[in-house]
């Protein structure tokens, strides 16, 4: 397998990245998504950054195995290739680039096209239960989640699907949906609930 990189202006040597522009366009030129359009309409060189930016974002992010620092016969700095990752029980060939992470740097790609300030929002994670209004604004919650505790993604649903199967589990009290191991909250503690009504 080929290590991709990317021109970008001002930029030497030319970074490296999960996938080409060419490939990059050519997976989001399939989404109907008017974020897809937004990115399709930037510059080459705003593509790029891009691309370069979501890739920096996914080499780190805490992922399972070890970085084997070879594509192929090629060295790289990249987080993949990895040595001790499975897919579904079957162990993931540890010479190249699992087909998940393009796609992965893609999505995040064109996340970071429409908003490029995306990646420095690092706990969007929350369980609102209900939000009052009328004389006092008040919120409550129902298992507040984090992703700077490790109680929550900070990745997109579409990316956690693609990769979360390889993220490292989170030490901590309960892990995150989706990712490797037993998914539990604080909630699973419970073997009572009790329903409250406010007539």
């Amino acid at each position: 397998m080929t290590i991709f990189t990317v021109p970008i202006a001002g930029v030497s040597p030319d970074p490296e990245v999960y996938i080409d522009l060419a490939g990059a366009r050519m997976y989001v030129a399939e989404m109907l998504d008017p974020k897809a359009d937004v990115w399709l309409a930037l510059t080459p060189n705003k593509q790029a950054q891009s691309l370069r930016s979501a890739t920096r974002f996914l080499n780190r992010e805490t992922w399972e195995g070890t970085a084997t620092g070879f594509v192929g016969t090629n060295a790289t700095t990249l987080a993949f290739p990895r040595s001790g990752l499975t897919r579904e029980g079957v162990t993931v060939d540890a010479t190249t680039v699992p087909f998940e992470v393009p796609e992965a740097t893609c999505e995040i790609a064109v996340l970071i096209g429409t908003d490029p300030t995306i990646i420095s929002k690092l706990d969007q994670g929350t369980n609102i239960s209900s939000v009052g209004g009328g004389g006092g604004v008040n919120v409550s919650f129902f298992n507040p989640t984090s992703a700077a505790n490790g109680t929550a993604t900070r990745l997109p649903i579409t990316v956690q699907r693609l990769i979360g199967r390889f993220l490292a589990v989170p030490s901590g009290t309960g892990d995150v949906l989706g990712q490797p191991g037993v998914a539990t909250t604080e909630a699973s503690r419970c073997r009572q609930y009790t329903v409250w009504r406010d007539d």
